[in-house]
């Protein structure tokens, strides 16, 4: 029900012709998926994770941007009253 809920709400599109593309199957048993994915020659284990990564070694420019006296440059408008600087 969840799936076909979805379907209704985001339709998936081919990437084609731009048709619409039916859900047919849902699959969850993972030796079904396994196989599947076997015979397309893709993984079905996921990649390993990283190590976490150190602090950035630049300490100068992290501090620069979360600077106070920047922010007023940041938030000001231009002369059309659009933003500076993207807020995303």
């Amino acid at each position: 029900k969840l799936m076909a809920r979805v379907g209704e709400e985001f339709p998936l599109a081919c990437p084609a012709c731009g048709g619409d593309i039916r859900l047919i199957a849902f699959i969850t048993d993972p030796g079904k998926i396994r196989k599947i994915l076997t015979h397309l020659g893709e993984p079905f284990e996921p990649p390993p994770v990283l190590p976490a990564r150190g602090p950035p070694t630049d300490w100068g420019e992290l501090v620069q941007v979360h600077d106070d006296r920047l922010l007023p440059r940041l938030t000001s408008r231009s002369s059309a009253g659009r933003p500076l600087a993207k807020c995303h």
